[in-house]
Formats: C-alpha cells, structure tokens, sequence
C-alpha cells in the first residue's frame, strides 16, 4: 500500500494549530490548522512534522495548568519527549510525572492526556 508522507526539514517550517476534542474518526489528526499566530492564543496547540495512520511527529506545547483532552492513541505507538518544564502524564489509570529530558511510551489502544501542572 502506498502511504502519503509529508516532511518538515526544520522547525520553522511546522505549522501550528489547537488541540481540538478527538473525533469518532480513524484520521489520527486532531487538529485545526491555522497560521502561525494559533500557537499563542490557545492553552494547548501542536504541529506535525510527519503524520501518517501510524505515525506522527511533531511538538506538543501545554499552558501552566492546562491539559489535553482525554484521547486514544489508537492504532500508534506514541512517544514523548519533555523537552521543558513539567508534564504530568495519564496512560489508562496510572499517573506519570515527567521532568524536563524524560520520555514516555503510550501504546496502541490506550487512553491518555498530558498536562502542565505549573
């Protein structure tokens, strides 16, 4: 099967949206795209790099206080990073915290939420 792919070669390039609700849908996008000034007027908004059916990367960023929505991770393997700050992480019923320089895994078909607890 051929799979579409779409690839930023740097960060600047990445176009920014907000974390909207997940959908009743297969699509592993959960995002409004917008421009640029998305990223800083919304508590919790990303932007892909990569995203296929089974694949996504790209950057999450989390207010103080804010979290995202409770969501699936479906078919994906996903994998984090925290790259600043704090981030308190919600896989099934067990609670993470993770400090900048951390990693963690979230399997297919667990549900889970990220959030900034500063």
């Amino acid at each position: 099967k051929d799979v579409e792919v779409n690839v930023v070669k740097n960060q600047t390039m990445l176009q920014w949206g907000a974390l909207a609700e997940q959908e009743e849908s297969v699509a592993s996008d959960l995002t409004t795209y917008s421009d640029e000034p998305e990223r800083y007027n919304h508590p919790v908004h990303h932007a892909f790099a990569f995203n296929n059916e089974c694949l996504a990367t790209g950057q999450v960023e989390v207010a103080p206080k804010q979290s995202t929505p409770l969501q699936n991770s479906r078919a994906s393997h996903e994998f984090f990073y925290v790259v600043s700050g704090t981030a308190e992480v919600l896989i099934n019923k067990d609670t993470f915290i993770m400090k900048r320089g951390c990693h963690f895994y979230v399997p297919p078909m667990n549900d889970y939420y990220i959030k900034n607890p500063n």
